[in-house]
């Protein structure tokens, strides 16, 4: 099923949405969507984000487990 509101392109509908029990913030409370993105193209976890900036650092593992998850799906 694809999501796409009227006016939007194609390239900003996400392949896919996975549900995760927590989002991955800084220690401001801003979402890290670009670290999370370089773990998901395969990134190692020290390259992709300084863990000392996350507020909640487990996440970012949870988020690449249920990628990986999906992908075997």
């Amino acid at each position: 099923m694809r999501f796409q509101q009227p006016g939007c392109c194609p390239e900003h509908v996400p392949d896919r949405i996975l549900a995760v029990a927590e989002v991955p913030k800084t220690l401001n409370g801003k979402k890290l969507e670009v670290p999370v993105k370089r773990l998901l193209e395969g990134r190692p976890l020290a390259s992709a984000v300084s863990e000392g900036a996350v507020a909640n650092p487990a996440s970012l593992t949870a988020v690449v487990e249920a990628f990986r998850a999906a992908a075997t799906a």
